[in-house]
């Protein structure tokens, strides 16, 4: 927290419509919205390679592998994990490996590769009913993506009031790496990707 209080960051939001997604996952329950969240955070890092860096040592780092660092719950607090060459794995192999790893944490069996070289961080508050939150950068990864609880939300439509469930992401980024606009741009592609989610099962 100290090391994470020095750098110049800044946070960016954006809302996700998940009407699509939850149809999907009706069909195919093998995935949880956070799984669903990780391989769309992989792909938008692909597509958006500023993103996957890290400010060491003075200098900008980017990453070739996409090695996504997952907060979860161990016995002695939250730790994060770290799902390697995420962007290769389909939907249910990254639900495997959450699972795997959320396992070994359980039973304090994690070894040392799982738990560092995070090329980005996403932390996710939903399941324990935080709507909106900002996290705090792990250095020295350049972002991380805070992922709020799925909540329903109405809107006006041509015929009338209609529900529908979306959720909140909150981007913190190191502005020695990553400027506003390329944050947005990969916002953009992260919700696009989830609104649009055809893709994501894509392999299974």
């Amino acid at each position: 927290m100290a090391a994470s209080a020095s750098i110049p960051q800044f946070g960016l939001d954006a809302d996700v419509d998940l009407t699509e997604l939850l149809a999907l996952r009706e069909e195919n329950g093998r995935f949880s919205i956070g799984d669903a969240v990780i391989r769309a955070a992989a792909f938008a890092l692909r597509a958006h390679p500023e993103l996957n860096a890290s400010f060491d040592d003075g200098s900008i780092l980017r990453h070739g592998s996409v090695n996504l660092g997952v907060g979860i719950v161990g016995p002695e607090g939250l730790i994060v994990v770290v799902i390697r060459e995420a962007d290769r794995l389909s939907i249910a192999e990254l639900a495997t490996e959450r699972r795997r790893l959320a396992d070994a944490a359980e039973q304090g069996k994690l070894r040392g590769e799982e738990v560092i070289g995070a090329t980005f961080v996403i932390s996710n508050l939903g399941p324990a009913g935080v709507a909106r939150f900002q996290a705090l950068l792990v250095p020295p990864s350049a972002a991380i993506l805070a992922v709020g609880a799925v909540r329903e939300h109405l809107r006006l439509t041509e015929t009338g009031v209609e529900g529908f469930s979306a959720l909140t992401f909150c981007l913190t980024c190191d502005h020695r790496v990553v400027d506003g606009l390329d944050g947005a741009r990969f916002l953009e592609t992260l919700t696009n990707l989830l609104e649009q989610p055809a893709v994501l099962l894509a392999g299974d």
